[in-house]
């Protein structure tokens, strides 16, 4: 088991550098990251931020994220004052999973278990529940496919080769705004010329309606004549 810092006990930088110091070099494999919510928290911009970035650099670990909610006591009194507002292991996992899942585009559900670490040892209700869920995690832990972590030097290298890419998608998105921009002239100036060659041919085609009804006129005035 390797435990970090949470992410609001240090920056990024600080949490990612200790990661990798861990992770590849000394731990090669992870059979589950448990991913620790406190009950009541607010899902902030830093955590999803940090999760995505590790995302990023060490590939897509979702498959092997176990979420454990803290701090949700088993104690009858409690559990009967959040069963008042309809709020149960049930209701508040659904609500948590759609979380994970719309944040971080997750075509699956999370698994999820419920551990006070706070647990009161002498109430029997809380130390069974702590036994009952505590096992529901190993035997998850224990059914999953290890996950292969990358060694520092794999983490930096794809880390370099992103910011080369990044560096070309920008150098891309520059031509492709410089080619839209020409487009943009280009299709005012044709859209210019369209309008006059509009007004010539509106100019001609009136011309000959003139000439047409002038000509039927005179057509007819000459045969009044003759008579």
């Amino acid at each position: 088991m390797v435990d970090t810092p949470g992410f609001k006990d240090t920056d990024d930088a600080e949490f990612v550098d200790e990661l990798m110091n861990v992770l590849g070099d000394e731990v090669k494999e992870v059979d589950s990251f448990l991913i620790v919510y406190r009950y009541k928290d607010r899902f902030t911009r830093p955590f999803k931020r940090t999760l995505t970035m590790l995302t990023k650099m060490f590939g897509n670990f979702w498959t092997n994220v176990v979420l454990v909610v803290n701090f949700w006591s088993f104690k009858a009194t409690h559990a009967e004052e959040r069963e008042s507002r309809g709020v149960t292991t049930k209701t508040y996992g659904r609500q948590l999973r759609q979380v994970f899942q719309e944040k971080f585009d997750l075509d699956f559900q999370l698994p999820l278990v419920y551990i006070d670490t706070h647990y009161n040892k002498s109430n029997p209700e809380e130390e069974e529940a702590f036994k009952r869920e505590s096992d529901k995690l190993w035997k998850i832990s224990m059914n999953k496919k290890p996950f292969e972590c990358l060694t520092r030097k794999a983490v930096q290298d794809k880390l370099k080769q992103e910011k080369k890419d990044l560096v070309a998608m920008r150098r891309k998105c520059r031509l492709t705004h410089k080619q839209n921009q020409e487009m943009e002239v280009r299709v005012k100036t044709q859209d210019k010329q369209i309008q006059s060659q509009m007004f010539v041919m509106n100019n001609l085609r009136n011309g000959i309606d003139y000439l047409k009804e002038h000509c039927s006129r005179d057509r007819t005035d000459g045969n009044v004549l003759k008579v």
